[in-house]
């Protein structure tokens, strides 16, 4: 069995850009292969439902979502509770 390698969040972002997604969940590093077109669009109706039964400030499509020990990558995001923005992001504008 190898160990994995911890890495920090500063480490991860000097990592370069593969295709798929790569994100940082507890110090490992996941990388996924590219999005299917189902995907999506599975995606874009999602957060076309979340937009039509939320306030739009609340619904993000992010680039990434830092957390104190990961870097996540999600389709879509909802703020819970209402403007309350993640940790080192901005409000959408």
């Amino acid at each position: 069995m190898s160990a994995i390698t911890q890495l920090t969040a500063e480490e991860f972002s000097t990592f370069p850009k593969t295709p798929g997604k790569q994100e940082l969940l507890d110090g490992e590093l996941i990388s996924l292969p590219p999005a299917k077109h189902d995907h999506s669009k599975i995606a874009r109706a999602f957060l076309k439902l979340l937009e039509a039964v939320l306030d739009k400030s609340r619904v993000w499509v992010l680039r990434g979502l830092p957390t104190e020990t990961s870097w996540l990558i999600p389709d879509v995001s909802v703020i819970w509770p209402a403007n309350q923005y993640p940790a080192g992001s901005r409000a959408p504008r």
